[in-house]
This record gives structure tokens, sequence and C-alpha cells, in this order.
């Protein structure tokens, strides 16, 4: 399916916000997830289940000084 992850189009065969972290290799890191503008809790990725063209953002902190 194709789904819009930070403003692109990204296919993916994934079924969860979960699976979608996971695949992106960004398990482990500081990241905040928005699904179709609400803001996921960390525990919720498991069960929000993508849907073709869902909106999807993803940011990581990056800490600096």
């Amino acid at each position: 399916m194709i789904i819009q992850l930070n403003g692109a189009e990204h296919e993916t065969q994934v079924s969860t916000v979960s699976a979608l972290v996971t695949e992106l290799k960004m398990t482990g890191r500081l990241i905040a997830v928005e699904a179709e503008g609400q803001v996921l809790r960390k525990e919720d990725w498991e069960q929000c289940e993508l849907a073709p063209g869902m909106a999807i953002e993803i940011v990581h902190f990056v800490g600096g000084g």
C-alpha cells in the first residue's frame, strides 16, 4: 500500500505504525509519531492500523548545543 510519510509517498507492506517504525529502522530512537493529525502514544503504535493514503509524520529528536 502507499501511505504519505512525512509528506512524500511511501510504499509499504506493513499494517501498523509499530511495524512501520521497525521497517524504517527507527526502533530504539527517540521519535514522535503523528497519524492523520493525531500524535500517538508509543503504547498505541501496535494498534494503529495503516490504511492506503494515510498521512504519517515521524520526527526524531537531535541533541546538540
